[in-house]
């Protein structure tokens, strides 16, 4: 297992609270992260509260692209949990089209929708979603 987040606070806490000798945590900003993925490594991929962020930081294509490098390095038949909070602001960052937008990105690059949730809740008086996909890779769409 392998944590990765651009603040070095979460990674502390993370290494702080784990318990399993078998993970890992590294201070990094997933669209540069330096240690590649390799063809077929994972079974799972968690994309927590992440993809409005590399949207509103990085172009367009840089996404795209981050997105097939996750479905790349995904083992055939293995998963991607993508959740997102949305609403409860002003904000364009969070619009609810905007991050359901990233969940199309991923099924265009070959991930398969198993499960969609949306839980709703409230939060200081504002309401707000938080939207859960559970996808599976796919074929290639490029074979």
């Amino acid at each position: 297992m392998l944590g990765i987040d651009i603040a070095q606070p979460a990674i502390a806490t993370a290494r702080e609270r784990s318990t399993d000798t078998n993970a890992s945590y590294e201070v990094a900003n997933a669209m540069e992260w330096q240690n590649p993925l390799r063809e077929g490594q994972w079974d799972l991929i968690v994309c927590a509260e992440t993809l409005c962020y590399l949207g509103w930081l990085h172009p367009f294509f840089d996404v795209a692209w981050f997105a097939r490098c996750l479905y790349d390095g995904t083992k055939p038949g293995g998963r991607l949990l993508l959740a997102n909070t949305c609403g409860g602001t002003q904000d364009w960052l969070l619009k609810p089209w905007v991050i359901r937008s990233y969940h199309d990105l991923f099924c265009n690059v070959g991930f398969v929708p198993l499960q969609q949730e949306v839980f709703r809740g409230e939060k200081k008086d504002t309401q707000i979603e938080a939207l859960v996909w559970l996808l599976e890779r796919g074929p290639d769409p490029e074979a």
